[in-house]
This record gives structure tokens, C-alpha cells and sequence, in this order.
């Protein structure tokens, strides 16, 4: 929010008032002093008089009007008229105003003009080095912190503060500075000033909590001497009377707690639960169970575990696990019988509302599967599936344990969950109270526990039997319809799980038998389905995966933006269209996905280091690990990562370089995988322990499949900006680290030999091996799109066209640029320069045919397919599988012109770099 000046005293409203007392003070008490005075004057001087008086006043009430204007044009949106005005102001004024000018740039910034914004940021504080105004100074902070330039504006306010020490707002703004920077000792200093100006024990507290932060960012060896005089600077704060409150105490538990002295951090949580503020009565108790637990005082810790379910958390999951773990460790002999009768007990104290009991009674059976065997647990998921079994959470609840369900018995419990279904219908028929809606949620919760199971009944390898099952589901689908009157557009259907499971039985057949036909009946069925229920976000998902396999990833794009995903949505679910968007070369789609990717973390690098302050400002302590946590995992995404490697290899292509990005600092072992897998629930049959719910949402380092991917497109880049900064060094550190493309090995190896004598015949031996590997990709990605004949579902058409064109053939080029210099003698220069390496340039100029051979190649190969493509029909008689084949058939289009564009223009760039 744009911080507006205090109101004048000048304003017109308090103008108005001003003189309207007058009147009546004059009018009440007789003619003042000032009164007689005037009506001595002579009439010249008292207008000279009035008019020196009035006439500044009136200029400034215009000024103001303007500045309102401003003020009212930018939050209105209307950045651009809020431009002119600024614009306008400065043309009348006779020095710039940093106010107009900090406005002005905060307008620039909202229409995407950063670079000019920033340009007034630095004119603001180099011409005002002295500048104190605070509406001035967090207007230009608002432009810096949204352009990642909040260093700036620590500066900016450490001069004012320097300037006014007395105002404590210049030194919290430098404290907030110095925590966007991670720079702890800065922090620590800033806070201990601003506690002995201010004497204020907040300031001291903060020094304190800077210096845990520290600690916890610090390496082993010396995490424990920083935390051991975190606890001596609390001791001293706690005899000087300035732990106040019980965020205080939380501080001071937390850090006893890293030091591992548990006893010590129990004595620090508060008994007095009067003033307990918004940690609830509950959380504290979880907190002293917890260090009960690690203090070995298992038995305190499950009376007040079950305490805690007396007082309304029998439902808890968390609770009821930590307490079943603690008397599982307490009775290792009899603990079945003790968990089983406390959880009868807790079902009957809730009602038999609650889904946690019984859910624990099956972890039970889980856990003495070995030993008693599969019946309890088949009886215990039967009797949950009764209970439950018309809530949408039961198939979700039950999939991790079904999954450990042995194969034998899962017809036996698909049995009996059948045999439950009709014994409740019956009941219901019986006592007249017949429910169509709630036997429709039982029955739509029996099939999806059937999908889980596995027990189809089907052979997936027998298309009749697969399609004839699809058939079946789609009819109970329909016959189920009319239940769906009267929900609301937002609302999901009643059924729609019908047409999930079955679109989910087609897609397990295309993976285990790679059936076409299945992939497009159900690319159809989820069309259909989208179009009837347009809010349902499984359908617009499962059919978003199902158009990625089918090599159509701008149809998924096009599905991807209708889930109206937003913030960090950007980083956990992008992946489901990202290397798609890739692969496939949809350059306008990535770039457009890549934007929205870096905004989201440009927002996030301001927002969460906000909020980290809010903690502070707050006194929420304890609180700051989280969002450290969470910075950590946003900063290191691999998703942000991914974008801005992509995006700066797009800029390579088109010639324009790949600008700073941090790439040497940059280390792919270190990246997290935030991908959020779990967003769409998946009803294939179960064939391994899926994780449990608990685990969704916690980070995970990359597959070595994806790591390999990000070093191959790092050393991309770093490549090329060595051939570009003329780093020799860096280069060679990059031919050694092994984790190129082997292509880009070759030509970069070739690039070092260039130009040293003795090394001629090795260059031309890394551009000889180079030619045979640009040959050999060239054949392979020409192979796959001539072999396109007439079926538009042909998944992984272009699969090599990004490695080459976007990739290795954009860094290649990078590195001729260098060789121009050394093998291409200047005009007028004879030829004693090029005698000496003829061999490296006799392999140069092969490598610069080779290279212009195999993009007209692709070109060639991709324009021959766009050909055959119209030629295609895309005509169906039903509906939604033409749709299907006319959104492939443009996908493929799209991508095959980008290969056609991107070939040429890089051909243009090798024209410029012939020898």
C-alpha cells in the first residue's frame, strides 16, 4: 500500500473550518485587535496584504489537488494516466519533486516498465542524499522490494536514519532491510541500537531471536555455542523483567529445545493458560507431550494425550498416532487390546461421528496383519465403508491400507463391501426411509474401492471386455443424472466419480499396453465430462495428463490456465505441462508459463521476508522457523530454477544472450522438488504402499532423471555465458565437471583448443566427434516425424526437437562466435594467420556445413509433415472424439512450425558465422 502524506492543515476542508471559526469568534466577542488593525490599512495594502497571504495558500491547495489525483489514479489502477500527471507536475515544477518522482516510478513498475522505474528510484536517491521524507521513502521502497532491489532501500533508510536517529521507523524499516538480506549480525546490531534509543524491550528481544535465526542457519560445529548464548542473553533478559509474555516463553523453550535440554524447555511452558493469545490451550499441551516423549516420560505424555481426548480432540490424527506409538512402546505385549478398547471408547464419546477411531482400529489391524491375519482388517474396512462409505474422503481414507491388503483376499473383500452395500439398502427399504441420494454415495464409493482393489473383473489386455466395463460405468453415470438437479454451476455432480473411474480404467490400459484407442475413448470421456460438470477440477486434471501423453500439450495449456491456478500454485503444480511445453517446442505457451512462474518468486522474495518481519513485529517467535523454512524451499525450488534456465536458453535461441541469473552460485544437488503429485487423487488399481496423506506437501530432492536435466540445461547456459564473458577458466571448469551434453562437450573442448597450436589436431578431433553425435540427433528426430502417417494420436512425435534446437544448437552457436575470432583473418589481412591452424579450420567450416545440412534437414522434415498433416481428417461421428483429434492435430501443427522457425532462424545466425 502507498503510504499518502499527512493531511495539511492547508487542506480545504480544515480551511473552511478554519475561517468559519473565525467568524463566529469574531462575531461573538466583538471586533478584535487584528480586526481594528485591518480597517486602518489602506485598501492597497490590505490587498497586497491578502493576496501575499491567500494567493501561496491557494497554490498549495492546487498542489495537493494534483497529488490527490495521483494518489486516486494509481489505486484506481489507472497507471498510466497516473504517469501523465507526474509528467505533468514535474514539466511545471522547478526542480524534480521525489515525491512525484517515487509515484511516478511505482506507475512505471505496475505497466511493466521496471527498468525505467528503477532509473527514478536512483535518481531519488542519488539527488537526495539527505532525503527524511517518509512518504517519499516508502513509495521508492515499494518499487525497489518489487524488483528484488530491497538492498537499495536498506541504504536508502540507513542514510535517513543516520539523518533523524530519533525516528524509530527509519530503524525498524533498516532492521526489516538487514532480515531481507539474511545479514543476522546487522540485524542483531540495528536492534540493540534501536532498544537503547527507544528503550523499548521489544528491540532487545528482537536482537535475541536474530541471533537463534543464526544459529539455526549455522553449521554443526558452531550451532551450539551460538545457542548456548542465545540462552545466557534470555537468562539475563528474564532477570532484568523483560520476558513478558508467553511468546516470550515459547522463544526461550525453542531454544532450549535445540540444545536438546528438554527438562529445562518443559519448565518454560506456561501452566496460566488465562493469557494464551492465539496458541490454543491444545497446542501447548502437544508441545509438553512432545518433549515428555523425548524426555522419556512416555506415560505423562499419554495422560495427556488422553486428557486432550476428553476435552474434544478424540478426532485428532496426529493425537491419536503419537498416543497409539506411546503405548505401543509401553505394553509391547498387550497394546492391541489397550489401543482397540480406547478407540470403541472415543467412538462412543463422539457419537460415532468421527472418522478417527476407527481409522486407528484399521492401523491396528494393519500392524497385526502378520499375526492375526487379513480377516480383522477385512471386517474393520468393511465396517468403516458403513459408516463412511457416503462421505467423498472414504476412498481416499482407505487407499493406503487397501494398498497392504493381500492380492488373494481383495476379491473377498470387494465381496463383502458388495454384500454391506445390499444389506444397508435393504435395511433402508425395510424402515421405509429409503435415501437414492445416500445409496448413490455408497455406491459410487464402492466403485472407486473396486478401481483401488483392482478387482475390475477385467482383462485389460481384452479391449471388448475394457470397453464393454467403460460402458457399463458411463450408463450408471447417466442413470444417475437426474439426482443432479438443482446444484449449484460450482458444484461437482453427484456421480461424477463414475466417469473418473472409468476414463481411470482406459488410462491403466494405454500404460500397461500402450492401446491408442483406449487413450482417445478416454480423452473423449473426459471431454464430455468437462463440458457437463465444468467445475469439477479431477476431470480438468486427469484430462490435462491425458493430452500430455497424447504429445498435444498446448490442449493441456489451454486446460492448465481454465484451473485458474495462481501464487504458489506456479511452483507446486506447473510440472504437469512444463516438460510437455518443452519437448514439444510450444515457445509462446512457455514463455507465458515461465512469466507467470518468476513473478509468482519475484512477489515471493518481497512477501515472505514481510512476513517474516510480521513475526517480529508480532512477537511470534517461534513462528520464524517455518517461514525461514519456507523461503528455503521457494528460494531453492526446482521449478523456479527450471523456468529461468528455459527461458534464458529461449533468449539464447533468439539471439539476445542469457543475461545474470546466479548461475554459477547455482548447484543442482541442492534444488527441491515441491511438486505437488498428490493434487489429483489417483484410482488405479493399488499395486505399491502409496505415501500417506501426512507426507504430502514435504520436500523431496529430484529424481536423477530430473537432475540430469537441470545440469545438462545449467551447463547450457554457463556455457554460453563463458563464450560470451570470453571466461576462459570457466570454460575449462566446465569441460572437466563432466555434466554437459555431449555435443556441447565437443564444441566447447574445440573452442579451448582453438587459437593454441599444439592443440590443432585435437580440436578438429573434438569437431569430428561433435559432427557424428549433431548426425546422429538429426536422423533420429527426422525419423520420428517422417514416420507420420495418418493417425493423429502419436505421442512423442517431436521427443528430441527441444535437445536440439532449443538447447545444444543455441550453445553451439555461442561457441562459434569465439572461433570467428581466431579462425576468420580480418579483411586485408593475407593469410599467414589461418596457415598455421588449416586443420581446425577444414574441421570448422565441415562442422558449419554438417550443422547448416541438419537444421534444413529438419526444416525440410518438419514442413513435409505440416503437409501431410492437412491432409488428415479429424472428422468423428461423435462429438467429443472429433474435438479430441482437431486439439491434437493443432497441437502438432504448432509445434512443427516452431521447429520450422526456430531451424531458420538459427540457419540466419550461421550464415553470419560462415568462414
Amino acid at each position: 500500500m502507498i503510504r499518502r502524506p499527512p493531511r495539511s492543515t492547508l487542506s480545504s476542508s480544515s480551511a473552511a473550518s478554519d475561517v468559519y471559526k473565525r467568524q463566529v469568534s469574531t462575531q461573538s466577542t466583538g471586533p478584535t485587535l487584528g480586526a481594528t488593525l485591518t480597517l486602518d490599512l489602506p485598501t492597497p495594502v490590505l490587498v497586497a496584504l491578502v493576496l501575499a497571504l491567500v494567493v501561496p495558500f491557494l497554490l498549495q491547495l492546487q498542489e495537493m489537488a494534483k497529488l490527490q489525483a495521483v494518489y486516486d489514479s494509481i489505486d484506481n489502477g489507472n497507471h498510466k494516466q497516473a504517469i501523465k500527471l507526474c509528467d505533468q507536475i514535474l514539466k511545471k515544477s522547478k526542480q524534480p519533486v521525489p515525491l512525484v518522482l517515487s509515484l511516478k516510478a511505482v506507475a512505471l513498475d505496475r505497466v511493466d516498465r521496471r527498468d525505467e522505474a528503477l532509473l527514478l528510484c536512483n535518481q531519488i536517491m542519488t539527488e537526495n542524499p539527505e532525503l527524511v521524507d517518509e512518504s517519499t521513502l516508502s513509495t521508492t521502497l515499494l518499487v525497489l522490494k518489487s524488483n528484488q532491489q530491497e538492498h537499495l532501500g536498506t541504504l536508502m533508510y540507513e542514510r535517513a536514519f543516520a539523518k533523524q536517529p530519533d525516528n524509530e521507523n527509519f530503524g525498524v524499516q533498516v532492521f526489516n532491510g538487514h532480515l531481507r538480506d539474511d545479514n543476522y549480525p546487522k540485524q542483531q546490531q540495528v536492534a540493540r541500537k534501536l532498544f537503547k534509543q527507544f528503550k523499548n524491550n521489544r528491540y532487545f528481544k528482537w536482537s535475541i531471536a536474530s541471533m537463534h535465526s543464526q544459529a539455526l542457519a549455522s553449521p554443526e560445529e558452531s550451532r551450539l555455542k551460538q545457542l548456548s548464548l542465545v540462552e545466557m542473553m534470555l537468562a539475563k533478559a528474564e532477570s532484568d523483567g523483560q520476558l513478558e509474555g508467553i511468546d516470550d516463553q515459547l522463544l526461550y523453550k525453542q531454544v532450549l529445545e535445540d540444545q536438546g535440554k528438554f527438562e529445562l524447555a518443559l519448565e518454560r511452558l506456561p501452566s496460566d493458560t488465562s493469557s494464551i493469545g492465539d496458541n490454543g490451550e491444545w497446542e501447548l499441551q502437544q508441545m509438553r507431550a512432545l518433549l515428555l516423549v523425548q524426555m522419556g516420560e512416555k506415560q505423562q505424555a499419554r495422560e495427556i494425550y488422553e486428557q486432550l481426548f476428553e476435552e474434544g480432540n478424540a478426532d485428532n490424527w496426529d493425537f491419536l498416532q503419537a498416543w497409539m506409538q506411546i503405548v505401543m512402546e509401553l505394553e509391547p505385549e498387550g497394546w492391541e487390546a489397550t489401543v482397540t478398547e480406547k478407540c470403541e471408547y472415543l467412538d462412543q464419546l463422539v457419537g460415532q461421528k468421527k472418522r478417527g477411531p476407527l481409522l486407528l482400529k484399521i492401523e491396528v489391524a494393519v500392524k497385526q496383519l502378520e499375526q492375526n491375519g487379513v480377516e480383522p482388517l477385512l471386517l474393520e474396512l468393511v465396517r468403516y465403508y458403513r459408516r463412511f462409505g457416503s462421505k467423498g474422503c472414504c476412498g481416499l481414507d482407505l487407499r493406503v491400507y487397501l494398498a497392504q491388503v493381500p492380492e488373494q483376499s481383495r476379491p473377498l473383500l470387494f465381496e463383502m463391501l458388495t454384500a454391506e452395500l445390499e444389506a444397508i439398502k435393504a435395511e433402508s427399504e425395510a424402515e421405509a426411509e429409503a435415501d437414492e441420494l445416500n445409496v448413490l454415495r455408497l455406491r459410487v464409493t464402492l466403485v472407486s474401492l473396486q478401481s483401488l482393489l483392482g478387482t475390475w473383473m477385467v482383462d485389460l489386455s481384452n479391449m471388448e471386455a475394457v470397453m464393454g466395463k467403460v460402458d457399463e460405468l458411463v450408463e450408471e453415470y447417466h442413470s444417475f443424472s437426474g439426482l443432479n438437479q438443482g446444484l449449484e454451476s460450482s458444484e461437482r455432480g453427484h456421480n461424477d466419480l463414475f466417469l473418473t473411474l472409468a476414463a481411470s480404467l482406459l488410462s491403466e490400459r494405454w500404460e500397461q499396453h500402450r492401446c491408442k484407442s483406449s487413450l482417445q475413448r478416454a480423452l473423449a470421456l473426459l471431454t464430455e465430462a468437462v463440458e457437463r460438470s465444468s467445475s469439477n477440477f479431477e476431470f480438468k486434471a486427469n484430462l490435462l495428463r491425458l493430452y500430455c501423453q497424447a504429445g498435444s500439450p498446448a490442449t493441456a495449456y489451454e486446460i492448465f490456465k481454465k484451473l485458474s491456478v495462481k501464487h504458489i500454485q506456479f511452483e507446486s503444480i506447473s510440472h504437469e505441462v512444463f516438460e510437455p511445453l518443452v519437448s514439444s517446442l510450444l515457445l509462446p505457451q512457455l514463455r507465458e508459463l515461465c512469466d507467470n512462474i518468476k513473478s509468482f518468486h519475484r512477489h515471493a522474495l518481497k512477501d515472505v521476508p514481510d512476513m517474516i518481519a510480521g513475526c517480529y513485529r508480532h512477537s511470534k517467535y517461534h513462528k520464524l522457523a517455518e517461514f525461514y523454512s519456507l523461503r528455503h524451499r521457494l528460494t531453492h525450488g526446482a521449478a523456479k530454477w527450471n523456468a529461468a534456465l528455459v527461458g534464458a536458453l529461449d533468449q539464447l535461441s533468439q539471439g539476445q544472450g542469457v543475461g545474470e541469473g546466479g548461475w554459477e552460485s547455482l548447484c543442482s544437488a541442492s534444488l527441491i522438488n515441491n511438486d505437488d503429485t498428490h493434487a489429483v487423487p489417483d484410482w488405479t488399481r493399488l499395486t505399491s504402499i502409496p505415501d500417506p496423506p501426512s507426507q504430502r506437501g514435504k520436500p523431496q530432492s529430484l529424481s536423477p532423471e530430473r537432475q540430469l536435466l537441470v545440469e545438462q540445461r545449467l551447463g547450457a547456459v554457463r556455457v554460453a555465458s563463458a563464450m560470451v564473458s570470453e571466461d576462459t577458466q570457466a570454460a575449462q571448469m566446465l569441460v572437466e565437471s563432466q555434466q554437459l551434453d555431449s555435443v556441447v562437450a565437443c564444441v566447447l573442448s574445440s573452442s579451448l583448443s582453438i587459437g593454441s597450436a599444439s592443440d590443432d589436431m585435437m580440436a578438429s578431433e573434438h569437431l569430428a566427434n561433435g559432427i557424428q553425435m549433431i548426425e546422429a540427433s538429426t536422423a533420429q528426430l527426422c525419423a520420428s516425424i517422417d514416420a507420420f502417417s495418418s493417425e493423429l494420436l502419436a505421442p512423442g512425435l517431436f521427443d528430441g526437437a527441444s535437445s536440439l534446437l532449443l538447447e545444444t544448437l543455441p550453445t553451439c552457436l555461442a561457441c562459434m562466435h569465439r572461433w570467428q575470432k581466431d579462425l576468420k583473418p580480418p579483411k586485408g589481412k593475407g593469410k599467414n594467420k589461418t596457415e598455421s591452424n588449416k586443420p581446425t579450420l577444414a574441421a570448422a567450416k565441415q562442422w558449419h556445413t554438417v550443422l547448416s545440412s541438419s537444421l534444413n534437414t529438419v526444416a525440410s522434415s518438419a514442413k513435409a509433415f505440416l503437409k501431410r498433416l492437412k491432409n488428415i481428417s479429424s472428422h468423428c461421428d461423435d462429438k467429443f472424439s472429433q474435438a479430441v483429434l482437431e486439439n491434437i492435430k493443432s497441437s502438432h501443427e504448432q509445434s512443427a512450425k516452431a521447429i520450422v522457425d526456430l531451424a531458420t532462424h538459427h540457419l540466419a545466425a550461421l550464415k553470419k558465422l560462415k568462414l
